[in-house]
This record gives structure tokens, sequence and C-alpha cells, in this order.
């Protein structure tokens, strides 16, 4: 059969399934809450309605909570070692002592103090596969992302801290309304031994002489083992509510070797978070919220069994990244367009600045009386004028180089010379030469700095024999390399290009001469007299 406890099926981020030796019940979480619960018979129709269940409900990460009698604790020791060596010890105590069950888990918990000090280890199973597989099958057949499968008693272990419970013997005793009484001793804080008791129907029989009963049972068997100090006090707390705390309130008494601590379970599931009112004494919904709220490793769950969790977790982890990069993204592209309106705003206010200005300069253009020299030339002059501050030089040396070389070629005349100074002689008027291919860089010598001509100029009478108008501008270059304190000389163009790459046009009936033109750069090094 199959019983609502609460509401109607509700979607939820997670839930815990918790499974009893008579039912198994689930948990729905829901905005970190627990806002419904479902209870399933552990027999086959139960199992029926389970599959209907999740097939009926979205696909949500699920966590396993198994209390039932078939659990074994073995406390043993494993020589000291780190590393593969310690798990394969702890692999080989696991098959040795559980052998027909893969629901196996260890714990450790410190070293002895005497001896070789070897670790002290607590290996847990759950001996009857049998009672769970059933329901992981189904979770498998629908691909419900396990997270994993948890033991009640390892779990109960961080209700401690909540309890501030920190004596060095305790005895942990709560109710499931499934599963039973559950009584878990702690020694020094660590898991020992947990037994599991069956309760009378609820509702049947007062609960208290029964639970003190199995509870002297549990004392005695603790007492057979010796792990019980006669030093030391035991700290019972029992979990309970309503008239099951008053009946035990007036039952117990406090002795040397027992000290009880009653608590109510509703007050301290209101404590950890769990919402609604609890009216009985069982702490079912506590657990799962436990379990959902601060889930330990997982205990016994299989690698196989996990695997749809492993998937869920990469999928939730590429959506995650998917949207950070989509906000990155989106933040960033935000940004270049507030940047880009910032950058069009600059422009248009250059723009405006610049028209303002221009329109100012042509307003006091027109007061200014008229002058015979362009504003171009005056900035060239102003430029030679800093060049000749700069170096505290004249181009007296360069013309003078040069006309001592044009006494020897009279039918030579000039049309222009462009100067400059610089301590680079690859530097031409306002550039850098270009070099043609195969042609090296001009070198520099131990000079300061150097002057820098380029020649243009033409041949005076000239007759039309443009072999005879080159071998002029050649002798004339040689002339000029010879005189004194020049670096460099370079014949820029001929009268007639013979260079490779050009071509010769013109009309055979074509008699008249044309001008012979021609360029030559010359580059004077001069050093600073001192």
């Amino acid at each position: 059969m199959i019983s609502l406890l609460r509401s109607k099926f509700n979607r939820g981020p997670k839930r815990a399934i918790c499974i009893a030796a008579d039912a198994v019940t689930v948990y729905h979480w829901v905005k970190g809450e627990i806002r419904e619960s479902f209870q399933f018979d552990a027999d086959d129709t139960g199992r029926f309605h389970f599959a209907r269940y999740l097939q009926e409900t979205p696909v949500l990460p699920t966590y396993l909570l198994v209390d039932v009698v078939e659990e074994e604790f073995r406390q043993d020791t494993i020589p000291h070692v780190s590393g593969s060596d310690r798990k394969s010890v702890l692999e080989r105590k696991l098959a040795r002592n559980f052998r027909n069950t893969p629901y196996v888990h260890y714990v450790l918990q410190g070293r002895e103090t005497e001896g070789r000090k070897d670790d002290k280890v607590l290996f847990t199973a759950l001996t009857n596969p049998g009672q769970i597989a059933p329901w992981i099958k189904l979770l498998e057949q629908n691909k419900i992302p396990l997270a994993g499968i948890y033991s009640l008693p390892l779990l109960s272990h961080k209700l401690l801290k909540h309890l501030e419970a920190k004596s060095p013997n305790m005895l942990l005793v709560s109710l499931g309304s499934t599963s039973g009484l559950r009584q878990t001793y702690f020694r020094d804080q660590k898991l020992q031994i947990s037994r599991l008791a069956k309760l009378p129907r609820f509702g049947t029989t007062p609960y208290g002489p029964y639970v003190l009963a199995e509870l002297e049972k549990l004392y005695r068997y603790l007492n057979n083992l010796r792990l019980l100090s006669r030093e030391e006090p035991l700290d019972i707390y029992i979990l309970a509510h309503g008239e099951m705390l008053v009946d035990l309130n007036n039952r117990i008494k406090d002795t040397g070797l027992r000290r009880y601590h009653l608590i109510d379970v509703a007050t301290l599931s209101h404590e950890l978070g769990v919402e609604g009112v609890l009216t009985t004494p069982f702490s079912d919904y506590l657990y799962a919220h436990l379990l959902l709220t601060e889930t330990p490793e997982n205990h016994y769950g299989t690698q196989e069994e996990t695997h749809y969790f492993t998937m869920h977790q990469l999928r939730v982890g590429l959506y995650a990244a998917s949207l950070l990069l989509l906000f990155g993204g989106t933040t960033w592209s935000g940004y270049n367009f507030i940047r880009g309106i910032s950058l069009k705003h600059q422009s248009i206010k250059s723009q405006q600045e610049k028209a303002y200005y221009q329109s100012r300069y042509e307003e006091a253009k027109k007061d200014l009386p008229p002058t015979a020299v362009e504003p171009e030339n005056i900035k060239k002059a102003i430029e030679i004028v800093d060049t000749l501050l700069k170096y505290k030089t004249t181009p007296f040396l360069m013309l003078s180089t040069i006309s001592e070389a044009l006494t020897r070629y009279p039918n030579i005349q000039i049309d222009g010379i462009e100067w400059i100074v610089d301590t680079d002689p690859n530097k031409r008027l306002n550039q850098t030469i270009e070099l043609e291919e195969g042609e090296d860089s001009i070198e520099k010598g131990n000079y300061d700095y150097y002057q820098i001509a380029t020649i243009k100029g033409h041949l005076d009478p000239f007759d039309g024999n443009y072999r005879k108008a080159i071998g002029i501008v050649k002798r004339f270059a040689n002339t000029l390399k010879n005189e004194k304190n020049v670096h460099y000389v370079k014949v820029e163009s001929l009268p007639l290009d013979i260079s490779p790459e050009s071509r010769l046009t013109g009309e055979a009936q074509d008699d008249q001469p044309h001008d012979a033109i021609f360029a030559l750069t010359v580059v004077l090094g001069v050093k600073n007299e001192s």
C-alpha cells in the first residue's frame, strides 16, 4: 500500500529516501525545508507504487538513508601505513570481514597509544544487500541521480555538536516510526557500536518502560564488551516528545554511572530549521533534514549506482559555466557599448572643438596683414632656424664643397638644394630614405653629426647627347666624393633613366633635345671643434 503523509506529489530541488525494514519514506526538499513526504510499504505493492511515483515526479538528486537491523559494526586495527598501502590493507580487511555484500565502509578513528601505535578503524557493512537492492534498481531504471547511500548511525554523529554532547562515554537513543529504537554508543566522540530494536505499534502501549528495558540490555552488553569505564559515567541522550518525555522523566534517575539527558525532538528539530510542529516522539524528519543539510561523504553507494548523479553534477556545472560565460559576455558587451558611446561623444566634442578653433583661426587670419610668403614656407624656415640653433652650424660648408666641385663643370646648372642636419646619415628632408633592394644603409663614421644635401640640377647647354650628359653627372659625383669631409655621395637620378625597370618612349622623328635633369645626394661628416 501507499500512503500520502502530507500532500500531493510536488517538485523540489532534491529528496531523501529513508529505507527501513517495514517501509520506505520519501522526503521532498524545496527551498530549504522539507515540504512533503510519502511512504511506501516494503513489499511488491509498495515497490510498484514507488516505481509509479518515480515516473510521475521530476528527476531529482536523491540521497538514500538506511536504518536497518542488518548493519554490522566491527572495531579493528591495521598497521600504520599510508597511500596505496593503506588502501590495499583496508580493502583486504573489508573483503575478509564482509564477503557477501558490496555495501562496505570504513572510518579511521585515530591510533593506539601503545605498542606499534597501529591505526584504529571502524569497519561497517550492510550485510543484507537484498533489502535495499530492489529500491536501488528502480532508481537506476528511472535514471535517478543517486548521490550516495548513507548509514543513519554514522549520520547521527553530526547530532552530537547540536546536543553539545562532549562526554567521553555517550549513548544516543532515538525512535524511528518505521525502523525502531536506535541506540548508538560513542567513545571519545567516535562511534563504537549501534543497535536497532523493534518497537511496539505506536499508540498501543507506552514507550517509556519498553525503552528503559532495551537500554538495560544494551548497558549489560556494553559492559560485557568492556567498552564502559567504571571511572566515567555513561551520558544517555534520549530523543522523544510529549507524553513519552513525561513518562521517562518520572521513571529515570541519575546514578554515579548513568546520567540521563531527555531531549525534546520537536524543540531540537526547530532549532535545526525543520519547519512545522512535530507531534510524535519519532526522529525521522530530524534525520532526513540533517542528511539534506549536512550531507556526509558517501558511505555505501558504489560508483555504478552514483553514475547518474555524477552526470547530473557535470550537467549542472556546465550549465553554471554557461550562465557565467553569458553573464561575463553580457557585462563585457555592455561595457564596450558604454565605452563606444563615450568615445563617440568624445569624437563629436573633438570635432566641435576643431571646428571652433578653425573658425577662430580663420577670423584671426583675416586681421593679419598680407605676406609674400606662404605659411608652409614660414614653417620650413623656422624648422631650418631651429636646426641651425640645435647644431650651431650653417650650410656654408656644404655650399662651399659643392661650389668647389662645380668649378670644373661649367655646363651644370643648379636648380635647388635641400639641406638638413642630423645625427643619422640616412636622414632626408622630413623622412628617412627607403633603401632599394640589395642596397645597404649608410654606415656612420666617426662624426658628431651630418650635413645632408639633395642637389637638383640640369645641363645647359645640352645638345641632346644623353650618353655625354650621363658621363658628366657621374664625373661630377666622383668629384664630390673626393672633396674633403664628404662621407657619402649617391646619384639619385640621371638625365636618362638607364635602370632595367625603366621604359624608353618617344618618336623616331622627335629630334628636339629634352632637358638633361639629374639629382644627387651628398652627405658631409662634421666634427664639433672643441
